[in-house]
């Protein structure tokens, strides 16, 4: 009787258990990144990195190889690179040094899912305003460090799973010889 009643608890615990892991909620995107590209003949490239603060969004965009201490509008823009869209999102302007770097820091006002949702893309403008062509362009992706583990899932969950497994196969074990003992 023990035994069968240990096995029992064993294959509800083990299935609960193993399920838990199988049913773990994907990897939410925390960080994505632009790697931005000269574009009209410029020299001016950088990169733009985005990272998830609750429902807003912090995007930080470096460049380098722009005319000394100008500024320059940026945007994230809907579409692509290759296939350019409109204004979704105003960034704070790039004011370079003498040597033609710049930085700049923005909060935008939505999450980074909504971003990561469709195509969008960093377009640094040649001047302060608009219209200015652009002057470096960089498709928005999801960072490799924050993907998860290939396997369907974050690397780990795959463990529970298996242990959950085992552990109703052990109770399923039990349960057998408890009959074939009886």
């Amino acid at each position: 009787m023990l035994k069968t009643r240990l096995g029992r608890v064993l294959i509800v615990g083990g299935l609960v258990g193993g399920l838990g892991g199988v049913a773990a909620p994907v990897m939410a995107q925390s960080a994505a990144q632009a790697t931005l590209g000269p574009t009209g003949g410029s020299r001016v490239s950088g990169a733009s990195s985005l990272a998830a603060r609750g429902s807003a969004t912090m995007v930080t965009v470096r460049i380098s190889g722009a005319p000394a201490n100008s500024t320059h509008a940026n945007h994230i823009h809907v579409g692509s690179c290759e296939a350019q869209g409109g204004i979704v999102f105003p960034l704070t302007d790039l004011r370079t040094d003498a040597q033609g770097n710049a930085s700049a820091t923005t909060m935008v006002n939505a999450p980074l899912s909504t971003i990561l949702g469709g195509s969008h893309y960093v377009n640094v403008h040649a001047g302060p305003t608009l219209p200015s062509p652009g002057v470096s362009c960089g498709n928005i992706v999801a960072s490799a460090s924050a993907l998860p583990a290939t396997g369907g899932g974050p690397l780990g969950q795959s463990v529970p799973a298996a242990a959950g497994a085992a552990v109703a196969l052990a109770g399923a074990a039990l349960v057998g010889l408890r009959r074939r003992t009886s």
